[in-house]
């Protein structure tokens, strides 16, 4: 929603699905065939992700992709699937079930190493690494990151994220000029939510999302080395944690799909998501 607001102000052309709500296989390669241009992507990639045909649809693009605490995250995933909590019942058991053989591929793609699996351009389950398969890994996908200069940007520290990337973009985010809110994680309040706070259950975890906790504590340290060199950051994060106190909501919400014509009586909000992109 950040992206969305900034691209409505900037005018920037964005990437959405054709149809569905959802990238189909080859989409992405069948459209960058086609000649579409865009200036910005913010959508889910699926079945996977697929950067060299992302990255001819959006040329001299800033590659960006968020990372969250491992423990967090699966905390958030089993209660978010339900069907899987209802079996389990606790973290410890689906922890247990993976280790002994029982969970199905599905359920330790989706829980064990998500964020790995998610973002490497591949459908290989990383479920049942052993730690050295999980080191080897992670250093590959690192240096594959390296490579493309992907910027991650930290969830727990989402401001100072912010900041680098604004500062990456060469976008005036103190000021007010580029206003858009912060967002609040939707909170599962449903009965049953199954928490893992104890030390033996996140370790639990940890021990079945290797992948993920290397790449996570990679980042963070890199996070902090970038922002030892951008000057005045102090000043630019409270400017920044200001100017998104005071703006309003974030601009109106990206459609489900790409508009094939523009609808003469919302020309400005629909002229950013066309289709083709930049004309």
């Amino acid at each position: 929603m950040i992206l969305n607001s900034i691209a409505f102000k900037l005018r920037l052309n964005c990437l959405h699905p054709t149809k569905d709500g959802w990238f189909k296989e080859n989409e992405l390669k069948d459209r960058a065939r086609l000649g579409h241009r865009f200036d910005v992507s913010f959508r889910h990639m699926t079945p996977v992700l697929e950067l060299e045909p992302l990255q001819e649809l959006l040329p001299d693009s800033l590659i960006t992709t968020i990372m969250r605490d491992p423990v967090t995250k699966f905390n958030s995933m089993f209660n978010f699937v339900q069907t899987t909590r209802a079996h389990y019942g606790t973290a410890m058991n689906f922890v247990n079930a993976v280790k002994e053989g029982k969970a199905s591929v599905k359920e330790k793609n989706d829980l064990c190493n998500n964020l790995a699996y998610s973002i490497s351009g591949s459908q290989t389950s990383l479920a049942d690494l052993n730690y050295q398969e999980s080191k080897d890994y992670a250093e590959k996908m690192i240096a594959d990151f390296e490579s493309k200069d992907v910027f991650v940007m930290i969830m727990e520290r989402m401001n100072e994220s912010l900041v680098v990337m604004c500062e990456r973009m060469g976008w005036d985010c103190y000021s007010g000029a580029l206003s858009f809110k912060n967002t609040v994680e939707r909170q599962n309040k449903q009965a049953g939510t199954v928490k893992c706070n104890d030390e033996e259950c996140k370790k639990g975890i940890k021990s079945v999302n290797e992948v993920d906790w290397m790449l996570y504590e990679y980042y963070k340290e890199k996070l902090d080395a970038i922002i030892k060199t951008i000057p005045d950051f102090e000043t630019k994060l409270k400017k920044l944690g200001g100017n998104m106190e005071k703006s309003a909501a974030n601009a109106q919400k990206y459609p489900v799909n790409c508009f094939e014509r523009i609808n003469p009586d919302r020309p400005e909000f629909e002229a950013i998501h066309t289709c083709q992109g930049r004309t």
